[in-house]
């Protein structure tokens, strides 16, 4: 009887073990995916900021403020394993439609339809006070010597929910230290789903995001680009032809 109790104690240490193995490569899994699917916005006219990828066929959200002066249909840069050597790309990505009034802004990179992509919680998910969220993302944009930022993460509780007048979730307020380049960046829970879009903060520890819900309405909605040709000063106030184009998402 005894050879059979040492196999049956190794096979007990083997399993928990392997058990033990697998929590710590879930939390490497979450770290690996986020950042696969979270881009360096670069030099835009107003400045640096995040962007991460929704759908495979390349559909990137940013915060409207990081492209507020980038034309619809106009190229930003994004760059892909920012600041990780012989891993870095440069891609360009054209601005789709923005929201003002959601701080949101819809980007594509055409070319691929196999990004990695991070997956946003359901229209009917429950987030709670106290919650643990992690924020992503470049807060302090072009690093001093000209070189591309490395992506960070910075983890903090959730503190409050605002919502609309129609009682849906509008704004996250989490205690997570972010900076002007984490906008447009994922808030995302522990296993990587995106709760929201960060974008601003009012001091060191209260930040603040776009709910997952106005995200989601955001991406429901087409895009629209409309293009004039200018009148002359004499023909002020005469009938104009302009071209309106619906943008396919």
């Amino acid at each position: 009887m005894k050879p059979l109790q040492h196999t049956m104690i190794h096979q007990f240490v083997l399993i928990v073990a392997v058990c033990g193995s697998g929590g710590i490569l879930e939390a490497e899994t979450v770290t690996e995916k986020v950042t696969k699917a979270t881009a360096f916005v670069k030099q835009t006219p107003i400045g640096e900021g995040t962007a991460f990828c929704v759908r495979a066929d390349g559909l990137f959200v940013t915060n409207w403020h990081v492209v507020q002066n980038v034309a619809l249909l106009e190229e930003v840069p994004l760059i892909l394993n920012s600041g990780q050597p012989g891993q870095e790309r440069q891609v360009k990505a054209r601005l789709l439609s923005i929201s003002r009034q959601w701080a949101l802004a819809l980007l594509r990179v055409d070319g691929r339809k196999d990004w990695p992509v991070l997956e946003i919680v359901a229209e009917d998910h429950k987030v709670e006070l106290g919650q643990v969220v992690q924020a992503y993302g470049f807060p302090f944009g072009t690093i001093p010597d000209g070189g591309n930022p490395s992506i960070t993460m910075n983890q903090g509780r959730i503190s409050s929910l605002s919502r609309d007048e129609e009682g849906a979730l509008s704004d996250i307020r989490f205690d997570a230290v972010v900076n002007l380049g984490n906008s447009g960046g994922p808030l995302v829970d522990e296993q990587g789903r995106v709760l929201g879009v960060v974008k601003a903060k009012i001091g060191e520890r209260t930040s603040f995001a776009v709910s997952f819900k106005r995200l989601r309405e955001f991406l429901k909605q087409p895009g629209l680009s409309m293009e004039t040709e200018p009148a002359a000063w004499d023909e002020r106030g005469q009938p104009m032809e302009f071209h309106l184009s619906l943008i396919h998402i």
